[in-house]
């Protein structure tokens, strides 16, 4: 390795100094020459044509995508009396979303599809969790609300 004090002795300095001027001319040298192979919009209102140019096609597929996903939230809540599940999908029709139970464990699964002239998405989902000890599964309580289902499991007399 050169050590940098070898070029900055009184001798030499001068040396150091024409290397450091080369450099910095060929780095002004090579931006002129990329920024004049670059077409650059030469008024304000070319800027404003060419503005969403690729980003609002980008966007506009994303945003649709998300907007696709399917929220489905699961609150679960203890009373003395009842386990209760309550699924709330504010994007989703309650027929689409499925709920299975079997052998103590829930099964909440759904599927969103939308279909334009162009083309076609779908996006599904599947949650499942135990249902507590002390309470039956056998029987739940089903109850519809505007976003969704609540179920209510009762608590095993013991």
């Amino acid at each position: 390795m050169i050590d940098i004090g070898l070029f900055v002795n009184k001798n030499k300095r001068y040396i150091y100094f024409f290397a450091v001027i080369c450099l910095i001319l060929i780095a002004v040298n090579v931006s002129d020459t990329i920024t004049k192979r670059v077409p650059v919009a030469k008024e304000r209102s070319d800027l404003k044509s060419q503005e969403g140019l690729f980003t609002n096609s980008l966007t506009n597929i994303v945003s649709n995508k998300i907007d696709m996903l399917p929220v489905v939230n699961i609150d679960e809540s203890y009373s003395e009396t009842h386990y209760i599940v309550e699924i709330k999908s504010p994007n989703m029709n309650r027929d689409s979303i499925a709920i299975n139970i079997s052998n103590g464990v829930i099964l909440v699964s759904g599927e969103l599809v939308q279909k334009t002239e162009r083309s076609s998405f779908t996006s599904s989902f599947s949650r499942s969790f135990s249902i507590r000890d002390g309470f039956d599964s056998t029987n739940p309580e089903l109850e519809t609300i505007d976003e969704g289902v609540v179920l209510k499991f009762k608590r095993k007399v013991q």
